[in-house]
């Protein structure tokens, strides 16, 4: 007999703003059949992150609570572990965090981006903490008395380096760096020879996929919404290595120039947005970045691009979404669970 495929999850990312809608937000996501509700960690852009999560671990009783993207520079592991076991411990396990080198969180502190070295020794303390063991962490030794419950760990990972490195000690990959069939199966690819290597099983390591996404009847408007969060995301994940990342030659430089202009103050920021937004289009990227990273279109396009993502391999995919219209992510949610959700689950 055959094993079974591992269910598909769908979740979906938000950053509040504030906090008026929320609740509903987080008790439609559970109740439209999201599986997790993630948000990010830009302490000088965004809503504490641990803040986000224990209302929606109030608000919810089956959706996992997912911090993506917190990093070794502005949180001690001391820190980040004593939140995450605190938003376990409310949630009854449901909590789970993305650790990266730091984006946006870091360049607008004025500090470099941690080295993969550095995010390992981070991750692997604070996987210790919330164990309940001791972790020695530059030189010193930590420990976390009360922890009760461990955190799954997932690593940020854009290249074959550190999605190799997810497979040698993370729970997951989180996996910013596209959709497109090549990337997907070379991402698989690297994050299990990482679990080879360590002698693991790749059902330890879960792998999830983030998709900027945006369900419209007019295409050409969804492009030019998503724009500046497509240049996040190019800044992002392509910003220590174009090597070996699937990238054409003739778009290197382009992207390069896109980095040297990109406003970190500025980062997913609606309203603050449009400067980010042109680079796509001045550096002739705006194509290729939607193509690679993107799901846009009415229903059929949506589940049609979900589907041939799963069909490749993905089995858990997050979807963000770019309103800060808390009534209307309300809206898309709905449609999105009675228009793409009976064409893929």
């Amino acid at each position: 007999m055959e094993n079974p495929q591992p269910a598909v999850r769908i979740g979906i990312g938000c950053i509040p703003g504030d906090y008026n809608l929320f609740p509903e937000w987080v008790r439609t996501a559970e109740a439209t059949g999201f599986s997790h509700v993630a948000t990010g960690d830009s302490p000088t852009l965004w809503n504490d992150p641990f803040i986000t999560l224990a209302i929606a671990a109030q608000h919810s009783s089956t959706l996992r609570l997912s911090v993506q993207g917190t990093n070794p520079i502005s949180r001690h592991p001391v820190a980040s572990a004593a939140a995450m076991e605190s938003l376990q411990l409310l949630s009854g396990g449901r909590a789970f965090y993305g650790l990266g080198s730091g984006d946006s969180a870091v360049a607008n502190m004025g500090k470099p981006r941690a080295k993969m070295a550095e995010v390992e020794a981070y991750g692997r303390a604070v996987q210790s903490l919330c164990s309940g063991r001791p972790a020695v962490y530059q030189g010193q030794t930590l420990t976390m008395k009360w922890a009760a419950k461990p955190v799954p760990m997932h690593l940020c990972s854009e290249g074959p380096k550190t999605q190799r490195l997810a497979g040698t000690f993370a729970d997951g990959a989180i996996l910013f760096n596209g959709i497109s069939r090549e990337v997907v199966e070379a991402s698989i690819r690297q994050v299990h020879a990482g679990v080879t290597e360590a002698g693991r099983s790749v059902d330890d390591v879960e792998l999830q996929w983030i998709i900027p996404f945006e369900l419209c009847d007019d295409v050409a408007a969804g492009r030019e919404a998503i724009k500046f969060a497509l240049a996040g995301t190019a800044n992002r994940a392509f910003r220590h290595s174009l090597t070996d990342k699937f990238v054409p030659e003739h778009l290197h430089a382009g992207f390069r120039g896109l980095q040297a202009e990109y406003r970190s103050s500025s980062h997913q920021q609606l309203g603050d947005h449009h400067f980010n937004a042109s680079l796509l289009d001045k550096y002739g990227l705006t194509d290729y970045l939607i193509e690679r990273f993107a799901i846009i279109g009415p229903p059929a396009v949506c589940a049609e691009r979900l589907r041939e993502l799963i069909s490749w391999g993905a089995r858990t995919i997050t979807l963000t979404t770019v309103s800060l219209d808390r009534a209307g992510q309300i809206d898309l949610m709905r449609r999105t669970a009675d228009t793409i959700f009976p064409d893929v689950f």
